[in-house]
């Protein structure tokens, strides 16, 4: 009879394994941190230009992540993003030259 407890020990901590693939233990609580959250809006963030879903996914989806690294991308490496065309970049440069106003408003 131990014989079998042990087996259905060991089966059901398999599934556990499968299930729950990370290494904590199941009964320890997770971290305060939320896994998977979106990087904090800081001012050189791409976040702080109230872009489109559209060409904020397209920017996210080439790893591009704050305004420095747009704004130093030529016309035609921008165009060459998936999803991105030129009413994309209009939109973009807009957004850019409006941030670059607020800035120098300060």
């Amino acid at each position: 009879m131990e014989s079998v407890k042990t087996a259905v020990q060991r089966a059901s901590e398999f599934i556990k394994s499968l299930i729950f693939p990370s290494h904590t233990p199941l009964d320890e609580p997770l971290a305060d941190e939320v896994l998977g959250a979106e990087d904090p809006v800081t001012p050189s963030s791409i976040d702080g230009l109230s872009l489109s879903p559209r060409v904020f996914n397209c920017l996210w989806r080439a790893n591009i992540r704050n305004i420095e690294t747009v704004a130093s991308m030529s016309d035609e490496n921008l165009l060459n993003i998936r999803g991105f065309g030129e009413k994309a970049l209009t939109e973009l440069k807009e957004r850019l030259a409006t941030q670059k106003q607020s800035d120098e408003g300060l």
